[in-house]
């Protein structure tokens, strides 16, 4: 009888495991390729550097491992500056920080960091993507010497990181086109080309996705909610705009 109820919880187990597996392949099997889901437009690119589509943040630039790329835009703060200037070298230092900048004022300076023994530099949490030595630049590719002797590649001037966070091929967990960066010095952002949108529109990373959207003017257009677009300024949710907006399959996909 207990060699009965082995067996018994045996199959049951099998058969819930199968049940999730085929309901995995069933979302796969409608969820549409996201190749065809936006067309970017094309630009030169560093040798085996390419462009990934991804579910919610659109077509993002890679390395040659296929991690995502990123770069740390300087942002004003409080008390001074963080990231990195355009057309000079990275301020991501391989060198642990121990105690608060004091760069916002509910946090003064000099306060000690917690987790020390397991808090990493910079560079670990962002690994520079370093540039080979005969590399040239391309288009808006260029290549930064940093402080410690290392060519870095830099994309419209910025010096370009992968993340830690990021683990395998496809991983865009470092940053997010929904996230705004706010009071944070520490936010980064994904890089990758710009949408083959028509003018006047621009493409905006929502929670559930991307979205075509009219330009209404920035962010204090009133009504709903507000979020990046693809040129580095704001869209705010009108009502009116509401109407117009629709899901980027609207955009004509690569050909």
């Amino acid at each position: 009888m207990k060699r009965f109820g082995y067996v018994a919880a045996a199959t049951a187990l099998l058969a819930s495991g199968g049940m999730v597996s085929m309901a995995h392949a069933q979302a796969e099997r409608y969820r549409p390729p996201v190749a065809d889901l936006e067309a970017y437009s094309p630009e030169p690119l560093p040798p085996g550097f390419s462009v990934q589509h991804t579910d919610v943040d659109g077509p993002v630039f890679v390395d040659q491992n296929g991690m995502t790329l990123y770069s740390w835009p300087l942002n004003n703060l409080r008390n001074g500056n963080a990231g990195d200037r355009k057309d000079e070298p990275s301020s991501c230092a391989n060198e642990k920080r121990t105690v608060t900048t004091g760069l916002m004022s509910s946090y003064p300076g000099g306060l000690l960091l917690p987790d020390l023994e397991t808090r990493p530099t910079c560079q670990e949490a962002w690994p520079p993507v370093y540039a080979a030595d005969d590399a040239k630049p391309v288009g808006k590719w260029k290549i930064v010497q940093n402080a410690d002797g290392k060519k870095q590649w830099t994309y419209e001037g910025l010096p370009v990181y992968r993340s830690a966070l990021d683990h395998k091929p496809g991983d865009v967990v470092g940053s997010s086109r929904r996230w705004n960066r706010g009071d944070s010095g520490s936010h980064r952002e994904i890089i990758g080309p710009s949408p083959d949108a028509p003018p006047a529109f621009v493409v905006r990373t929502v929670a559930t996705g991307r979205i075509l959207s009219t330009d209404v003017g920035g962010k204090d257009a009133p009504g709903g909610d507000s979020a990046d677009d693809e040129g580095g300024r704001r869209v705010g949710g009108r009502a009116d705009d509401l109407a117009m907006r629709t899901r980027i399959t609207a955009v004509p996909t690569a050909r």
